[in-house]
């Protein structure tokens, strides 16, 4: 282990991202995936439950510098979603979370994750640098039931755009779908405010 925090140490500074040695032991010994991207999406760090998630041997290849498009697994084809998710979380400057379903891990089945991007700020600055990320497992087993297996996809957990209030987001989504004529406004959970 000491030599994999060693190597990541490395990568943080040839990004000029200073990381506490706390946060590297979190994530290397986490079984959960966490990974680093600087300000530009490139990969600077990613742990091996990461690597494993994505099906890359880091025996052959070091995801560090890498874009995800420059990927050889199944993700690759939604980078465009995966920077637009890094550029929100820097933007907001806090956590944003979204559920990707995507072919993962040896048997490269589709699975449901979520993925939580937070901002990385400079120690000194308090500048945005990067993102850290972190998967976890979705276990919504009554939602999984409708995920049909074929079709990799993603949802977000905030607004795409600023058009809508969460009260008109809340309508949007009753409106596509529709609840039993025995739902009461409390088991909705409808947003009044601005």
């Amino acid at each position: 282990m000491d030599h994999n925090i060693s190597h990541a140490f490395e990568a943080f500074q040839k990004y000029s991202i200073d990381i506490s040695r706390q946060l590297l032991i979190l994530w290397e010994t986490s079984s959960e995936p966490w990974g680093v991207k600087n300000i530009d999406s490139r990969y600077v760090y990613g742990n091996k439950a990461y690597y494993e998630l994505l099906n890359i041997n880091p025996a052959s290849m070091n995801i560090e510098g890498y874009y995800d498009e420059e990927l050889p697994c199944s993700i690759a084809k939604f980078a465009w979603f995966f920077k637009e998710h890094d550029r929100n979380t820097v933007a907001i400057r806090d956590r944003l979370c979204s559920l990707e379903i995507h072919c993962y891990g040896p048997e490269q089945l589709l699975k449901p994750y979520y993925f939580d991007k937070f901002p990385l700020f400079d120690n000194t600055t308090s500048e945005c640098v990067g993102t850290i990320f972190h998967a976890r497992k979705f276990e919504n087993y009554c939602l999984l039931k409708h995920i049909n297996g074929e079709q990799p996809g993603f949802f977000r957990f905030y607004p795409p755009e600023n058009l809508f209030s969460e009260g008109e987001l809340d309508v949007i989504f009753l409106f596509c779908n529709p609840c039993p004529v025995k739902t009461s406004p409390e088991d909705l959970i409808v947003h009044t405010g601005p």
